[in-house]
């Protein structure tokens, strides 16, 4: 593009490169399995892989949805089920008031509500969210979960 000005004139010129106007934020957290139902993550509770997360926005519409799965963290090749499986990463979410709602898998029960509120801020990130489901009694063979003393 050429512009011409003449001496002392000025011109703002938009050339496509500016940043969005508010920066979008991210969302990420893990489902887990609540063994003994206190609604606290203890180390020895896996991550549960395969279930449906959904983002809704302050007047109750899907905006994205996730299914929680496995992520090589630490890059040691090695998938950690306490720490590296449920996982869910909502990307490019834009700033405002959220709520998570899970679909609720046959032989797990919701832990509270099953929902979870979030706030986002513009080039935000909120982190670290944790989202517990409990075994109904009978439904799910606990025997098949990992062993924490293992490698």
């Amino acid at each position: 593009h050429q512009v011409s000005l003449q001496s002392g004139g000025s011109e703002e010129l938009n050339v496509g490169n500016e940043p969005p106007a508010t920066p979008p934020g991210s969302v990420h957290g893990q489902k887990y399995l609540d063994l003994n139902g206190d609604g606290t993550k203890d180390a020895t509770e896996p991550g549960l892989d395969g279930i449906t997360i959904r983002l809704l926005n302050a007047a109750g519409a899907e905006v994205a949805v996730q299914v929680t799965h496995n992520m090589d963290l630490n890059d040691d090749s090695r998938i950690d089920p306490f720490t590296e499986m449920g996982l869910f990463w909502f990307e490019n979410v834009e700033p405002g008031d959220f709520e998570l709602v899970e679909d609720v898998p046959a032989g797990l029960a919701a832990a509270g509500t099953g929902r979870l509120s979030v706030s986002v801020s513009s080039g935000g990130s909120v982190l670290g969210l944790l989202f517990p489901n409990t075994a109904v009694a009978g439904a799910l063979d606990l025997g098949d979960l990992p062993d924490p003393r293992s490698d």
